[in-house]
Protein backbone atom coordinates (compact mmCIF):
# COMPACT_ATOMS: atom_id res chain seq x y z
CA UNK A 1 0.00 0.00 0.00
CA UNK A 2 1.38 3.45 -1.18
CA UNK A 3 0.11 5.68 1.54
CA UNK A 4 0.29 9.17 1.35
CA UNK A 5 2.10 11.92 3.31
CA UNK A 6 0.09 14.40 4.51
CA UNK A 7 1.45 17.81 6.02
CA UNK A 8 0.23 16.67 9.81
CA UNK A 9 2.05 12.99 9.30
CA UNK A 10 5.04 15.67 7.83
CA UNK A 11 4.80 18.05 10.55
CA UNK A 12 4.25 15.12 13.29
CA UNK A 13 7.66 12.90 11.91
CA UNK A 14 9.57 16.54 11.73
CA UNK A 15 8.44 17.39 15.12
CA UNK A 16 10.02 13.90 16.09
CA UNK A 17 13.10 13.90 14.47
CA UNK A 18 14.27 17.63 15.59
CA UNK A 19 13.38 16.27 19.19
CA UNK A 20 15.77 13.67 18.69
CA UNK A 21 18.58 15.24 17.24
CA UNK A 22 18.37 18.84 18.79
CA UNK A 23 16.70 18.70 22.48
CA UNK A 24 19.29 17.13 24.31
CA UNK A 25 21.93 19.67 22.83
CA UNK A 26 19.58 22.72 23.69
CA UNK A 27 18.53 21.59 27.37
CA UNK A 28 21.95 20.78 27.98
CA UNK A 29 23.02 24.50 26.99
CA UNK A 30 19.79 26.04 28.90
CA UNK A 31 20.96 24.45 31.42
CA UNK A 32 24.54 26.35 31.13
CA UNK A 33 23.18 29.71 30.77
CA UNK A 34 20.81 29.14 33.49
CA UNK A 35 23.95 28.42 35.44
CA UNK A 36 26.08 30.89 34.40
CA UNK A 37 22.89 33.33 35.12
CA UNK A 38 22.70 32.35 38.79
CA UNK A 39 26.37 32.92 39.69
CA UNK A 40 26.44 36.38 38.15
CA UNK A 41 22.98 36.60 40.73
CA UNK A 42 25.11 35.69 43.38
CA UNK A 43 28.20 37.95 42.59
CA UNK A 44 25.79 41.18 41.43
CA UNK A 45 22.60 41.07 43.96
CA UNK A 46 23.64 41.64 47.46
CA UNK A 47 23.05 38.42 49.62
CA UNK A 48 21.04 40.29 51.89
CA UNK A 49 18.44 41.12 49.39
CA UNK A 50 18.26 37.47 48.23
CA UNK A 51 17.88 36.16 51.88
CA UNK A 52 15.17 38.53 52.51
CA UNK A 53 13.13 37.29 49.20
CA UNK A 54 13.57 33.39 50.28
CA UNK A 55 12.85 34.36 53.69
CA UNK A 56 9.77 36.30 52.97
CA UNK A 57 8.59 35.55 49.28
CA UNK A 58 4.66 36.45 49.61
CA UNK A 59 6.04 39.83 50.62
CA UNK A 60 8.08 40.36 47.04
CA UNK A 61 6.70 40.13 43.27
CA UNK A 62 9.23 38.03 42.36
CA UNK A 63 10.62 36.30 38.85
CA UNK A 64 12.89 33.73 37.58
CA UNK A 65 14.07 35.64 34.69
CA UNK A 66 16.50 38.02 34.64
CA UNK A 67 18.31 40.65 32.13
CA UNK A 68 21.72 41.67 32.00
CA UNK A 69 23.57 44.15 30.30
CA UNK A 70 27.47 46.13 30.35
CA UNK A 71 28.61 49.15 29.03
CA UNK A 72 31.04 48.42 26.41
CA UNK A 73 34.75 50.17 27.63
CA UNK A 74 35.16 50.41 24.07
CA UNK A 75 32.60 52.37 23.00
CA UNK A 76 33.03 55.90 23.50
CA UNK A 77 29.83 56.81 23.89
CA UNK A 78 28.72 54.29 26.58
CA UNK A 79 25.93 52.78 25.26
CA UNK A 80 24.34 49.56 27.03
CA UNK A 81 24.57 46.24 25.09
CA UNK A 82 21.45 44.47 23.63
CA UNK A 83 20.42 42.66 27.04
CA UNK A 84 21.34 38.93 27.57
CA UNK A 85 18.12 37.18 28.84
CA UNK A 86 17.92 34.01 30.99
CA UNK A 87 15.28 31.94 32.93
CA UNK A 88 16.91 30.41 36.11
CA UNK A 89 15.92 29.12 39.39
CA UNK A 90 16.77 31.67 41.86
CA UNK A 91 13.72 33.95 42.60
CA UNK A 92 14.24 37.76 42.51
CA UNK A 93 12.21 40.54 43.14
CA UNK A 94 11.07 42.01 40.25
CA UNK A 95 13.14 45.15 41.20
CA UNK A 96 16.13 43.58 40.17
CA UNK A 97 14.97 42.03 36.79
CA UNK A 98 17.64 44.11 35.14
CA UNK A 99 21.39 43.66 36.37
CA UNK A 100 23.72 45.92 34.89
CA UNK A 101 27.14 43.18 34.86
CA UNK A 102 31.11 43.72 33.94
CA UNK A 103 31.56 43.81 30.29
CA UNK A 104 33.99 40.47 30.76
CA UNK A 105 30.99 38.79 32.42
CA UNK A 106 28.83 39.76 29.73
CA UNK A 107 30.88 38.71 27.27
CA UNK A 108 31.75 35.62 29.13
CA UNK A 109 27.84 35.16 29.25
CA UNK A 110 27.01 35.99 25.83
CA UNK A 111 29.16 33.30 24.47
CA UNK A 112 26.62 30.61 26.14
CA UNK A 113 23.40 32.53 25.03
CA UNK A 114 25.31 32.47 21.14
CA UNK A 115 25.91 28.67 21.56
CA UNK A 116 22.21 28.22 22.85
CA UNK A 117 20.77 30.67 19.99
CA UNK A 118 22.81 28.97 17.08
CA UNK A 119 21.57 25.78 17.99
CA UNK A 120 17.77 27.14 18.28
CA UNK A 121 18.20 28.54 14.22
CA UNK A 122 19.88 25.08 13.57
CA UNK A 123 16.88 23.66 14.82
CA UNK A 124 14.30 25.63 13.08
CA UNK A 125 16.24 25.48 9.57
CA UNK A 126 16.48 21.16 10.21
CA UNK A 127 12.61 21.67 10.65
CA UNK A 128 12.00 23.35 7.55
CA UNK A 129 13.92 21.60 5.08
CA UNK A 130 13.11 18.03 6.71
CA UNK A 131 9.27 19.34 6.61
CA UNK A 132 9.54 20.36 2.68
CA UNK A 133 11.36 17.12 1.79
CA UNK A 134 8.68 15.17 3.20
CA UNK A 135 5.97 17.49 1.10
CA UNK A 136 8.14 16.79 -1.25
CA UNK A 137 8.69 13.32 -1.26
CA UNK A 138 4.27 13.11 -1.02
CA UNK A 139 4.21 8.91 -0.80
CA UNK A 140 5.82 6.23 1.05
CA UNK A 141 7.27 4.78 -1.22
CA UNK A 142 9.30 7.71 -2.23
CA UNK A 143 10.07 8.06 1.12
CA UNK A 144 11.64 5.06 1.07
CA UNK A 145 13.83 5.66 -1.76
CA UNK A 146 14.52 9.22 -1.45
CA UNK A 147 14.50 10.11 2.51
CA UNK A 148 15.37 6.65 4.56
CA UNK A 149 16.54 8.34 7.47
CA UNK A 150 12.93 9.89 8.30
CA UNK A 151 11.22 6.35 8.06
CA UNK A 152 11.26 5.40 11.54
CA UNK A 153 9.49 9.30 12.78
CA UNK A 154 7.44 8.55 9.85
CA UNK A 155 4.10 7.16 11.49
CA UNK A 156 1.11 7.00 9.57
CA UNK A 157 -2.60 6.20 10.52
CA UNK A 158 -3.50 2.80 10.96
CA UNK A 159 -6.49 2.10 8.58
CA UNK A 160 -9.10 0.74 10.22
CA UNK A 161 -11.12 -2.14 7.66
CA UNK A 162 -15.07 -2.36 8.32
CA UNK A 163 -16.65 -5.57 8.17
CA UNK A 164 -18.60 -5.94 4.75
CA UNK A 165 -21.94 -4.60 4.95
CA UNK A 166 -24.32 -7.41 3.95
CA UNK A 167 -26.48 -5.48 2.14
CA UNK A 168 -29.04 -8.36 1.83
CA UNK A 169 -29.64 -8.96 5.25
CA UNK A 170 -30.12 -5.26 6.53
CA UNK A 171 -32.33 -4.65 3.74
CA UNK A 172 -34.47 -7.72 5.20
CA UNK A 173 -34.33 -5.96 8.82
CA UNK A 174 -35.46 -3.09 7.53
CA UNK A 175 -39.18 -4.77 6.04
CA UNK A 176 -39.32 -6.57 9.06
CA UNK A 177 -39.37 -3.40 10.53
CA UNK A 178 -41.33 -1.53 8.40
CA UNK A 179 -43.91 -4.39 8.28
CA UNK A 180 -44.08 -4.40 12.17
CA UNK A 181 -45.35 -0.82 12.21
CA UNK A 182 -48.35 -0.92 9.93
CA UNK A 183 -49.51 -4.27 11.29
Amino acid sequence: MNRRITRVIAGDAVDRMAAAKFNQKLDALHIDMATHAELLIKNYVPSPVRAVVDEYPSYFETTRYVMFSAINPNNQYGMKLNWLACEQSIPLPKSCKYIVISYEDYQQFKTIADRYNRMQDKKKEFYNECYQALIAIGQEKKLKDQFPAAIPYVVFPEVVKLPAVKYNELNKAVEAIDNENHE
